[in-house]
């Protein structure tokens, strides 16, 4: 078996990037096991080489992506179908979301754990031919995102995302979903978010899908309805903590597990999957169901929360996942 590393110069901070690539050669060196490094070179190079690498021939090869959930996308893209290929992720970017699914978080920095760990099947949801492997969401949360990635080369850091998060504010965007699913339309009104989930995380730590699990062979679906500003701010520190899932919320908000779903916004859209900026007209959603192997860190767990509220609508009996 061969370990592929993948760092991503453009995820995180420069300094880490090469304290990290040290870290990988000396404890592969010590252990004596066969690796690769490779540097990405630019958007979806990181797909590219692992499909390429991958598809080369049918041996066992473990690919860890080292970047933030926008590298683990393309390289769990470039892995899906290929025999014997598993991915796993070194979270040096900005969100790091799909890593808070976890327990003992700590050990997806730690290479020693990482070549120590084992592989689980992990659901995927899958729109057109491509993958999403955490959540994808449009709305007021998309558009504070692409605002801040227009804004970041002005203002650095953790302060880009807030102007972009104020930019918002002011504007208020929204989106108007159209959602069928198994036949019925369960949406059909003025957004401010909707968040469509195989994970519980997105957004740098919002909980968007409480009750979500990897290899449950569903997705959790939220929409929150247009509200006013202070109502939103007010619903703010409950999303981020997954608590909005409730009855007091229950008149604005939609919350369905299901396993494929339509979502028409009617026209172009900024949707945010895996914390990329794509435009779509339509999304076509299905469950992917144990469509691609995760490397787990010794000593990590998936942390699942069973105990769904009252509020959640189950669609999963009548559909049938891919």
């Amino acid at each position: 078996m061969k370990n592929y590393f993948i760092l991503n110069p453009a995820a995180g901070k420069g300094k880490e990037q090469i304290a990290l690539e040290k870290e990988i050669d000396r404890i592969c060196r010590e252990r004596g096991v066969d690796f690769e490094i490779y540097h990405t070179v630019c958007p979806k190079d990181a797909e590219e080489y692992v499909r390429r690498v991958a598809n080369a021939d049918s041996e066992e090869k473990r690919f860890y992506l080292c970047g933030g959930d926008g590298t683990f996308n393309e390289g769990v893209n470039g892995a899906v179908g290929a025999v014997g290929a598993s991915c796993g992720v070194i979270p040096v970017g900005t969100g790091n979301d799909f890593t808070r699914n976890f327990t003992n978080r700590e050990k997806f920095w730690d290479i020693g754990a990482q070549l120590d760990g084992k592989t689980m099947k992990c659901d995927l949801i899958k729109y057109g031919n491509r993958y999403c492997v955490n959540a994808l969401n449009a709305g007021f949360d998309c558009i504070a995102a692409k605002y801040a990635g227009e804004l970041k080369r002005k203002v650095p850091g953790k302060l880009g995302y807030i102007a972009g998060v104020a930019k918002s504010l002011i504007k208020m965007p929204g989106v108007k979903p159209r959602v069928t699913v198994n036949g019925e339309e369960i949406i059909n009104k003025d957004a401010i978010i909707i968040c469509v989930a195989n994970g519980s995380f997105y957004g740098g730590g919002f909980k968007c899908a409480p009750y979500g699990a990897l290899n449950d062979g569903k997705m959790q679906m939220n929409s929150v309805s247009m509200v006013s500003r202070l109502h939103f701010i007010k619903l703010v520190a409950s999303y981020k903590k997954g608590t909005f899932v409730n009855e007091k919320n229950e008149a604005i908000l939609d919350y369905a597990v299901c396993r494929n779903a339509f979502v028409d916004f009617g026209c172009e859209t900024a949707v945010s999957v895996d914390g990329e900026i794509e435009y779509h007209t339509a999304l076509d959603l299905k469950v992917a169901s144990g469509a691609f192997d995760f490397i787990i860190p010794a000593g990590c767990e998936q942390a699942v929360n069973p105990k769904a509220s009252s509020v959640v609508r189950d669609l999963t009996v009548d559909a049938a996942s891919v």
